[in-house]
């Protein structure tokens, strides 16, 4: 990411509503899949909000992140953090049996060799969750900031899994009120970067309550995509 995205990261992962609203929409399908003994790794763990939480509801945890002020930020936390790339994947501390990567695997050059990876970390049986932005039509500054290759169409995400071998157990929307935002922003030749940017206003506060409302219910399209696929056998 450029470093003022890197800056707005730590600066806003707390409060804002779109780090807030993820996060809420998180923890509603994934608490109910975490098991006291399970082995966490957080690939692309940010500055370790994320994984602070999730921490609490397995056995072990800790994460990868290249960033180095990001990696800093989560070991300030008392986080497990390694600091390198995830294609060194092989140096992780322990098999993991949970693997979570969330608005990561679009800034990977091969994502489905990142899968491929992650489908060989986990043993049999082993849960992988990850969240992307979805969407190529809307491209836009804001992901080349954020240095993106890609959003994602719904098929393509399930056929890159599916095709590193996992099986499917569930999809999500999430973000339907952010998406029309981010359709009427672009359509005003602006982008999504303006919506998650700001932290007031009617947008804002529309979007907060979708987002609440999400945890709930399951809408038919999104502005992101949530999947969780297993391992379904002992492939190695």
């Amino acid at each position: 990411m450029e470093p003022t995205c890197v800056a707005f990261h730590l600066e806003q992962s707390e409060g804002h509503f779109w780090f807030g609203s993820r996060r809420s929409f998180l923890q509603s399908r994934l608490l109910s899949l975490f098991k006291k003994d399970d082995v966490l790794l957080d690939i692309g763990c940010g500055d370790g909000r994320e994984l602070n939480w999730m921490l609490r509801h397995v056995g072990r945890a800790y994460g990868i992140e290249p960033d180095a002020r990001l990696g800093a930020a989560a070991r300030e936390r008392g986080l497990r953090v390694q600091n390198m790339p995830f294609s060194t994947a092989d140096g992780v501390e322990c098999t993991p049996t949970f693997i979570t990567m969330f608005d990561v695997l679009e800034h990977l050059p091969d994502d489905r060799e990142a899968i491929r990876q992650i489908y060989h970390l986990l043993p049999a049986s082993g849960i992988f969750a990850v969240t992307v932005p979805a969407h190529q039509w809307l491209w836009t500054s804001h992901d080349v900031a954020n240095h993106h290759y890609r959003r994602y169409s719904k098929p393509a995400l399930l056929a890159a899994l599916q095709g590193a071998g996992f099986k499917i157990e569930r999809v999500d929307w999430f973000g339907a009120a952010a998406l029309l935002t981010a359709v009427a922003l672009k359509w005003l030749g602006r982008d999504q970067g303006a919506l998650i940017q700001s932290n007031n206003g009617f947008m804002t506060k529309i979007a907060t309550w979708e987002y609440t409302l999400e945890r709930y219910i399951r809408v038919p399209f999104g502005l992101s995509l949530f999947v969780v696929a297993t391992k379904h056998d002992a492939q190695t």
